[in-house]
């Protein structure tokens, strides 16, 4: 949506961007150019409080490509 509102100029700068990102290692297929991730936490409300359910999940770059490299423990 953002590049049809955008046009051209969203492609450009995004490579302009992927260029300048010193922590990009790998190449982007051009179809996810200009996607975002949205982390939200779930929280659990109760009559004594509030649980942060996700408080654990990692959200940094580095922590999530980190845990996409390991082997998914679905497939033990």
């Amino acid at each position: 949506e953002r590049r049809i509102l955008v046009g051209s100029a969203a492609l450009e700068n995004e490579a302009a961007a992927r260029e300048a990102a010193d922590k990009c290692l790998h190449e982007f297929p051009e179809v996810l150019l200009g996607l975002g991730v949205r982390i939200e936490d779930d929280i659990v409300i109760t009559e004594s409080g509030h649980e942060n359910l996700t408080a654990h999940v990692p959200v940094a770059t580095d922590d999530l490509e980190a845990l996409c490299r390991e082997p998914s423990w679905l497939a033990r």
